[in-house]
């Protein structure tokens, strides 16, 4: 390694480790007095007239800027990853819910890192559908039903103007499960509800209510979902004046921002670092981010992270949720077809 990277390697773990400004006797004394501490000095002041060091104090030691975090950070992901506790995050892992997934992995998260994390997902269920229902709970008012063969049911109030028989009920029910059931909701698209209501046949427009209540249901279904766990530990972090921290905070409490800069990262494993995102909020933060399935899990904290330990593990804890909801949507399948496979021969 260069002299000069290897300093400024030790500069960015020391501050990293104890959020004080580093000397070079510090220095010294890491690498068993192998350089002097007069050499030492020489190439900090080298590395801070490139601007990657500052000294926030005359007689003080240097501290990393934002652009020595990502020398740093770009270095570790050139070197091998250190390794993490894969046993204790696949025990972890495989505890949380397919349909909690959001909730849970951003608590998890939290507790693990000691910082704030977010965690995103494009779809909140797997569940495949056991059946739609529909409540008369007025003369014109009616609750449609979509019950998933895990037990989760969501529901749709809708009104009708025009009367609705009983029979047209029926028929809708019947059509909207023999197209629907043993799908998600991420199969009912526009096309498969015109479908649904082509069936109904000269109930089309009767009907027209219920097809407009399933398509918000599936919309329902499909929405981002965002949570965040783990604000209050940013307020024992020495490294945020009070106005960032408010501001950070601000940020972070409005969920549609948060999952702009979750939806706007498409890498398997990213590292965005102060101003990097383009966020004034988080110009004295670093968030580093991790994909699975159809979303993404995130910690969000001061650019002092710990990136040795905090990047080996999210990028595993994220390929551990991935197989987890892969083994979930593939027990879901089997279980599916042996249903339908005893409804076959019960028939018989």
């Amino acid at each position: 390694m260069d002299r000069k990277l290897m300093i400024l390697t030790a500069i960015v773990e020391e501050y990293i480790n104890t959020c004080e400004p580093v000397g070079s006797k510090v220095l010294a004394a890491r690498f068993g007095n192998t350089i002097s501490s007069a050499t030492i000095r020489n190439e900090m002041a080298e590395l801070a007239e490139k601007g990657l060091l500052e000294q926030p104090h005359t007689s003080a030691g240097r501290i990393p800027t934002a652009a020595a975090y990502r020398i740093y950070v770009d270095w570790l992901f050139r070197e091998k990853r250190p390794g993490v506790d894969r046993k204790k995050i696949d025990e972890i892992v495989a505890n949380l819910s397919a349909d909690r997934i959001a909730e849970q992995a951003g608590k998890v998260v939290a507790d693990l890192t000691g910082c704030a994390a977010v965690s995103f997902t494009n779809q909140i269920s797997v569940d495949p559908i056991a059946c739609i229902q529909v409540l008369q709970i007025g003369s014109k008012l009616y609750t449609l039903l979509l019950v998933t063969r895990s037990g989760h049911i969501r529901n749709r109030l809708l009104y009708t103007d025009i009367p609705v028989t009983s029979e047209m009920v029926q028929r809708f029910i019947q059509v909207a499960n023999s197209l629907l059931v043993g799908r998600t909701t991420t199969d009912i698209t526009p096309a498969l509800i015109q479908t649904i209501g082509v069936g109904t046949g000269e109930y089309f427009i009767e009907l027209s209510p219920f097809l407009s209540a399933l398509h918000d249901l599936a919309e329902a279904g499909t929405e981002k979902q965002i949570a965040l766990h783990g604000e209050a530990n940013l307020l024992e972090m020495p490294d945020f004046a009070s106005d960032q921290l408010v501001q950070l905070l601000r940020f972070l409490s409005d969920r549609d921002q948060l999952a702009v800069l979750m939806d706007a990262v498409h890498d398997p494993l990213s590292v965005t670092i102060g101003s990097e995102s383009g966020l004034a909020p988080l110009t004295g933060s670093a968030v580093v981010t991790a994909g699975y399935g159809q979303g993404r899990i995130g910690v969000i904290g001061p650019m002092r992270l710990n990136y040795k330990h905090i990047i080996p593990m999210l990028e595993y804890f994220a390929k551990a949720i991935n197989r987890m909801l892969e083994n979930s949507r593939e027990q879901l399948t089997d279980d599916s077809a042996k249903s339908e496979n005893a409804s076959d021969m019960k028939d018989r």
